[in-house]
């Protein structure tokens, strides 16, 4: 999410700029494959109430884009988050911890300012003071929205191409599903297979040992030393064969 204002900059000020109502209808669509039977509220993730929401969708397929317009009305951080998480599950994605980092900093200043509109309630002078706070979380919520939704229009983008690049042996949904969650190398889209190239190599081929022979008829290992006895003479060489 930190890298998505550069790396997407236009989504990120269009979520800014619209209130995530606009990027985040979009963005629903785009990771549905804009198949809106695969619609549900909040993609199922929603924090309780799950079969109460799911049964207010009472249609199919394409007229399922005006309940998520009421989900991006009524529930923008719930609508983008959703989103979010239905891609990692999709790809099997990793959390990065700065993101947590981001969206955790978010969650607390929305609950800073709580503190202070239910302190305002009984103290008048720190009214201003709430709404000074509650502009503030107001735009860190459109900030890390932003970079919430670049991160994911990047990462369906990056999953598109990967796709288009499977092998033959990667067609089929479930050999899909295992060959796009494989890591990847950063510096490119699909890694190649990584070979031991280390030199010398670490393991070496036994010795090689010459099988032995019987010297032959005549041969003498040397001259004979004074006091050493010399060697007895070869054995005769065998008879002929005979039929």
């Amino acid at each position: 999410m930190k890298d998505a204002p550069c790396a997407e900059p236009c989504c990120c000020f269009l979520t800014c700029v619209s209130g995530t109502y606009g990027t985040s209808w979009c963005l629903r669509r785009e990771v549905i494959e804009k198949d809106w039977n695969k619609y549900h509220c909040c993609q199922g993730f929603s924090p309780c109430c799950n079969d109460c929401l799911e049964s207010c969708v009472c249609c199919e397929g394409d007229p399922r884009c005006c309940c998520m317009c009421l989900e991006c009305l009524c529930c923008p951080g719930l609508a983008i988050s959703a989103t979010r998480i239905h891609l990692m599950h999709e790809y099997a994605l990793g959390v990065d911890p700065m993101d947590n980092k981001i969206i955790r900093f978010n969650n607390c200043i929305q609950c800073v300012a709580c503190v202070c509109h239910v302190v305002g309630i009984f103290i008048k002078e720190a009214r201003h003071l709430a709404r000074l706070v509650d502009l503030f979380a107001h735009l860190v919520f459109l900030c890390t929205a932003g970079c919430m939704a670049g991160q994911i229009h990047r990462e369906k983008s990056f999953q598109i191409q990967k796709e288009a690049l499977l092998p033959p042996e990667c067609q089929g949904d479930e050999a899909n599903q295992a060959y796009l969650s494989q890591p990847v190398d950063d510096h490119s889209i699909m890694a190649a297979p990584q070979c031991d190239q280390s030199y010398p190599p670490t393991k070496h081929p036994p010795e090689y040992s010459a099988p032995s022979a019987p010297a032959p008829v005549g041969y003498c290992p040397g001259p004979v030393q004074p006091g050493q006895q010399p060697p007895p003479p070869p054995p005769p060489p065998p008879p002929p064969a005979t039929h």
